[in-house]
C-alpha cells in the first residue's frame, strides 16, 4: 500500500510557496509515497504551482497520513501537533537574532532533506483565458514585471525612471492585488505618456499572475510572493529591499538574482540609478545571456565610488558546504557585491546561522578539526582582545563627542561645537595611533577613514550625526 505523507503548511502565500523544495526532495527521497497538502482552502491554487504534490486537504481529519511534517510555524501551537526541530529553531535563534537562511533552506532542513539537491522550479501555471495579455505571448521588446504588492508608490517609481533610460523598447506589467489598483491608478496617470504600461492589477488570479512573471524577461519586485514566484521560474530578479534589517527569509531563491538594500537615506535615488545601470549591463554585456556572477562582481567594482555608502548590492549564490562522511548540501547565500561593510543585523544572522544548525541537526561546520586548546588559551585571548576593548571605549568617546557637536549646533552655541569638536578630533588622532600600534586593528582604523570618506555632504548637525 502507498505511503501517505502528510505537510501541515502556513496558510501564507510566500511561506506556502517556500515549501516547493522540500516538497520535490521529499518525492525525490520517497519516489513510491504520496505526498499530500494540509493548509487553508485558500492555499488550494497555490498548490497546483508546486511540483510533486499529489493531493491538497484543508484540514487533517480528511486525510489518513502515515508520516506528517509540520512546517507551519503559526499551527504548532493551535493544532496540538508539534515538530520538535521546528519548535527548538522558534524558541531559540529565531527569537533571539533573525536568521540569515532563505525560509527556503529551513523548510527543506526541518523535513530533512536539506541533503537532496532539488531545484527550485514551479510548475508551468494554467492561468484562465485572457488572463494574460497578448503582448505577453508574442513581440521582441523586453517585457518587465513590476510587483506592486511588494514595493511602495516610490520604489515602484524608481524603477519606472530607471527603465526610462533604457535605449530598448520594453513592456511593463505591474503585477498585483485589487487593494494595489490605486496605486496603480496613480502611476498611470503620471507615467502613461513615457512608458508603455500594462495594469494587471486586480485582474488575475495566482495562476495569471505566475503566467505573467514566468513569460517576462525580468521581475522587479520587494521581498515576498512576487519574488518567490519569479525566481521559481528562472525569470531574472531584481528585489528592492528597504529594511534589510527584517533578514533575507523572501528574497528571490535561486542563482545570480541580485538584491538593492538600503544603506541610507539615499537609497531611492541611488536604487534608481543603480537600477538603469543593472539594466543597461544585464542587456549588453553577456549577449542576451544574464551576466554570471563574476562579471556582476567586475560591474559592482567599477560603480564602488558611485554607489558605496548609499545602497548595498547582493548577488544570490547557491554555495556547497561539506559534511563528515562525503555528505554535502546548498544553501542560499548573499554574495557582496557593492558593500560598506558588515552592520549589526549581518553579524547577528551571521550568529543565527551557526545556532540554527546546532539546533536543528547538532551540526559542526568546519573546514579544520580543532586541535585541543592548550590550558593557557584563555589568558592569551584576553591578552589579544585588550587592544581591541581601548579601540571600544576610544569610540565610545568619540560617538560621545559627535552627539555633544550635533547638540551645539543645534542650539546654535558655535563656541562649544568647536570645543566639541576639537575633542573629536582628539580622538579621530588616538584612533589612528591604536590602529598603528597594533598591526591586527589597522583595518579598523582605515576602514574608519575610508567609511568618512564616503559621507555624502550634509548640514553640519546631520555631518555630525553621520559622524
Amino acid at each position: 500500500m502507498k505511503k501517505t505523507i502528510a505537510i501541515l503548511a502556513d496558510s501564507v502565500l510566500p511561506n506556502f510557496l517556500s515549501l516547493a523544495p522540500a516538497v520535490a526532495a521529499l518525492k525525490q527521497s520517497e519516489p513510491d509515497s504520496s505526498i499530500v497538502l494540509v493548509a487553508e482552502e485558500g492555499m488550494r491554487e497555490a498548490a497546483a504551482l508546486l511540483k510533486g504534490v499529489d493531493g491538497f486537504y484543508s484540514s487533517l481529519h480528511e486525510v489518513s497520513t502515515d508520516e506528517l511534517y509540520v512546517l507551519a510555524e503559526n499551527e504548532i501551537q493551535h493544532t496540538g501537533l508539534e515538530c520538535p526541530n521546528w519548535k527548538s529553531y522558534l524558541q531559540g535563534p529565531a527569537q533571539a537574532a533573525g536568521n540569515a537562511f532563505h525560509r527556503i533552506d529551513i523548510l527543506r532542513k526541518v523535513a530533512q532533506v536539506d541533503t537532496v539537491e532539488v531545484a527550485y522550479e514551479l510548475n508551468t501555471p494554467t492561468a484562465r483565458e485572457g488572463e494574460v495579455p497578448q503582448s505577453l505571448l508574442e513581440g521582441t521588446d523586453l517585457k518587465v514585471a513590476i510587483c506592486v504588492s511588494s514595493l511602495d508608490q516610490e520604489e515602484v517609481e524608481a524603477a519606472f525612471l530607471a527603465l526610462s533610460k533604457l535605449t530598448v523598447p520594453n513592456t511593463i506589467y505591474l503585477v498585483g492585488t485589487v487593494k494595489d489598483k490605486r496605486i496603480a491608478n496613480t502611476l498611470l496617470e503620471s507615467w502613461a505618456s513615457r512608458l508603455n504600461l500594462i495594469d494587471l492589477c486586480g485582474q488575475q488570479s495566482l495562476a495569471g499572475m505566475a503566467a505573467t512573471h514566468r513569460l517576462c524577461d525580468i521581475t522587479i519586485a520587494g521581498p515576498g510572493t512576487g519574488a518567490l514566484l519569479s525566481s521559481g521560474y528562472g525569470t531574472f530578479t531584481l528585489c528592492l529591499d528597504k529594511n534589510p534589517a527584517r533578514g533575507p527569509l523572501q528574497y528571490p531563491y535561486g542563482h545570480g538574482h541580485l538584491v538593492l538594500q538600503k544603506q541610507n537615506s539615499h537609497y531611492l535615488a541611488a536604487a534608481s540609478d543603480l537600477l538603469a545601470d543593472i539594466l543597461t549591463y544585464a542587456l549588453a554585456a553577456n549577449s542576451g545571456s544574464v551576466p554570471s556572477l563574476d562579471q556582476w562582481q567586475a560591474f559592482a567594482d567599477s560603480k564602488m565610488d558611485t554607489y558605496l555608502g548609499r545602497i548595498r548590492l547582493f548577488a544570490a549564490q547557491r554555495i556547497e558546504t561539506l559534511l563528515p562522511e562525503n555528505v554535502s548540501f546548498t544553501d542560499l547565500h548573499l554574495r557582496p557585491l557593492l558593500y560598506l561593510g558588515a552592520e549589526s543585523f549581518d553579524a547577528m544572522q551571521t550568529i543565527g546561522r551557526l545556532l540554527w544548525e546546532h539546533s536543528l541537526h547538532a551540526r559542526t561546520i568546519s573546514t579544520n578539526d580543532l586541535d585541543v586548546l592548550h590550558q593557557d588559551t584563555l589568558a592569551i585571548l584576553c591578552e589579544l582582545l585588550k587592544p581591541l576593548e581601548q579601540l571600544g571605549e576610544v569610540a565610545n568617546f568619540g560617538r560621545t563627542y559627535s552627539k555633544h557637536v550635533s547638540a551645539s549646533l543645534i542650539k546654535g552655541d558655535l563656541a562649544r561645537a568647536k570645543q566639541e569638536s576639537d575633542r573629536l578630533q582628539e580622538v579621530e588622532d588616538l584612533l589612528h595611533t591604536i590602529g598603528a600600534t597594533y598591526p591586527a586593528l589597522a583595518p579598523l582604523a582605515t576602514f574608519h577613514t575610508k567609511k568618512q570618506l564616503y559621507i555624502p555632504d550634509l548640514a553640519p548637525a546631520d555631518l555630525a550625526e553621520a559622524m
